[in-house]
């Protein structure tokens, strides 16, 4: 019996440490997608104002 309850909760844990690892990694390549956007944004800006 405890040993279920052992495994059953070292499952839960490690299924909660992926899903947070899994958060992480998607607010990650979000702020990773927004850099580049912002990136790319300015680049266009300063290539535009300079070929004009």
């Amino acid at each position: 019996m405890l040993v279920v309850l052992w495994i059953s909760t070292t499952f839960e844990q490690r299924v909660i440490d992926d899903m947070v690892k899994d958060l992480s990694m998607r607010k990650m390549a979000v702020n990773l997608t927004r850099m580049l956007l912002i990136t790319v944004g300015l680049w266009w800006r300063c290539h535009w104002s300079g070929s004009i």
